[in-house]
């Protein structure tokens, strides 16, 4: 336990070094963190009703160095389960989109079950439960988090929202069957060429199926690729600012009624 409240705002860590089992796991390569966060949203005046809601977010991630662990270079393995709760003001508003970005889904699920391999300089791989808001359609991270979610709307949190609401793109914290691979001509990530395939499931945001791991009620495949340029800093936000340019697209192969 830190000595006072000021050691404990400085330490490196919130819940600091478990009596040195925090290193010992490290060394070992399995990295163990966490994070809680919340929205809270109100309306004062106007509009359909005056409410207050707040949701909250809870999650633990696990990622394994298998060559710490191992001895043997096959890649990392990431385990991360969330768990939210609460209210969304926005059926109360109503709004075409949730005023809280991390309002749904509401129990506790897998959100992400990979194994990641960098083959070499100018090959990963990814491919297990995952989504493709992670990896296509989103910003830089800043602050451990994605730049377009440092504000509390859903409107344009994680990705263009125009892009969810015309396909079967999956998107946190649901976890789909699905797999990508990234190239790096250069050897490095100033360019990059990305594709995935990742399993379409409207249903998988239910309560009920926040541990569902097969294709049973998939509508199709949704085909993303990218084409990425980058330049600047790091994603900790130390070095030059970023440039990030990226064009791309996607076939989604469900069959759905013309509206």
């Amino acid at each position: 336990m830190p000595d006072s409240f000021h050691d404990w705002l400085t330490q490196s860590t919130m819940t600091g070094d478990w009596a040195g089992w925090r290193t010992w796991l490290t060394k070992k390569g399995v990295n163990i963190s966490g994070h809680y966060f919340q929205d809270s949203a109100g309306n004062p005046m106007g509009g359909a009703s005056k409410n207050v809601r707040y949701a909250h977010e809870v999650g633990v991630n696990v990622d394994f160095d298998l060559k710490k662990l191992t001895g043997f270079s096959i890649g990392l393995f990431h385990l991360t389960v969330t768990s939210r709760a609460g209210l969304g003001l926005g059926a109360k508003l109503p709004a075409l989109d949730s005023p809280q970005e991390i309002y749904g889904s509401p129990t506790v699920r897998l959100s992400l079950l990979s194994w990641e391999m960098p083959w070499n300089r100018y090959v990963t791989t990814d491919v297990g439960e995952m989504n493709a808001e992670t990896d296509f359609e989103s910003w830089s991270m800043y602050w451990g988090m994605n730049n377009y979610c440092q504000f509390e709307s859903n409107a344009i949190c994680g990705m263009p929202q125009s892009i969810a609401f015309n396909s079967g793109y999956s998107y946190y914290p649901t976890a789909h069957p699905g797999a990508w691979v990234k190239f790096y001509p250069a050897g490095n990530d100033h360019y990059s060429i990305q594709f995935g395939a990742y399993s379409v499931d409207p249903t998988i945001g239910n309560t009920h199926n926040g541990w569902k791991m097969n294709l049973h009620g998939a509508t199709g495949t949704f085909l993303p690729f990218q084409l990425v340029w980058h330049q600047g800093g790091k994603d900790d936000y130390s070095g030059p600012l970023q440039t990030n340019v990226k064009v791309g697209g996607y076939w989604d192969s469900s069959q759905v009624n013309n509206v």
